[in-house]
């Protein structure tokens, strides 16, 4: 399920999504803007990964720094 899929948030969102769509293993579906609870609040991810075999996810992130705020996305990785 590797399809590019437009529009995106960001012209980096969307050649990110361009590129890894023609490169991303078969086996994983690759989904955009995500919201993902933790125990801090609920984040947006970019792009999600997740196997469909083993269901493990790999969160993608493509914004630069102006676009984050270092001591809450810490958080992201609970």
């Amino acid at each position: 399920m590797n399809t590019y899929a437009p529009p995106y948030e960001s012209p980096i969102e969307d050649s990110f999504a361009w590129a890894i769509a023609k490169h991303l293993d078969p086996a994983y579906d690759l989904q955009k803007q995500v919201e993902v609870p933790t125990f801090a609040g609920g984040f947006r991810l970019d792009f999600l990964a997740v196997s469909l075999s083993s269901r493990h996810k790999i969160a993608l992130e493509c914004d630069g720094k102006e676009f984050h705020d270092y001591t809450r996305d810490m958080f992201r990785l609970s």
